[in-house]
């Protein structure tokens, strides 16, 4: 029996969402990925903690016309990754100012969420501390920086999302359980 957690990506079309995904699950970055169209899903299972853990990706779109389509892909997540691009600034401020707004309708309050900036290897470096400092003052979420191109980063990221949520799931079943039995 395996732990499950459903996990979503969101962001712009072109941010790398599609290139993520194949890069964790695959170990494999195609440049020339087409644009997702409306939804792709990635399964892995990974041994952690002497446990198995199966991850369920939803790799969302990023083009408007399939947001109507988004609530579908949200429902029951354990986790959502906004993904933007390193080199693109306008693709951080839809995060903030479109892709969270969206999501927050739609997904339960104990999802967590999590930010990656993709293209780190060709990223601006003069642009990393314009970028930290919308991530600290607007977004106020733990900026993961990867690169699916070079892998760099994408295996302790998503590591990372794995520790976080089996913390998380072992500590509610504990709770359940001990709550399961209390005589008021």
């Amino acid at each position: 029996m395996y732990k499950t957690f459903k996990i979503a990506l969101v962001g712009n079309v072109l941010v790398g969402k599609t290139s993520i995904s194949k890069c964790f699950c695959t170990n494999k970055f195609n440049d020339f990925n087409s644009s997702t169209i409306v939804a792709s899903f990635f399964s892995k299972i990974i041994k952690y903690k002497n446990n198995k853990i199966q991850l369920h990706i939803w790799d969302t779109a990023g083009q408007d016309r399939f947001n109507s389509l988004l609530p579908l892909y949200l429902r029951n997540l354990d986790a959502v990754i906004f993904v933007f691009d390193l080199t693109n600034i306008n693709s951080l401020r839809n995060i903030k100012n479109y892709w969270i707004n969206l999501v927050n309708k739609y997904v339960h309050n104990n999802c967590k969420y999590f930010l990656i900036g993709n293209k780190i290897d060709i990223m601006n470096k003069s642009d990393e501390i314009y970028i930290q400092n919308i991530v600290d003052n607007e977004i106020n979420m733990k900026l993961f920086k990867v690169s699916a191109k070079t892998s760099e980063g994408i295996h302790d990221f998503f590591y990372s999302i794995i520790n976080e949520l089996d913390t998380i799931n072992i500590y509610d079943s504990y709770i359940q359980k001990k709550n399961c039995c209390l005589i008021s």
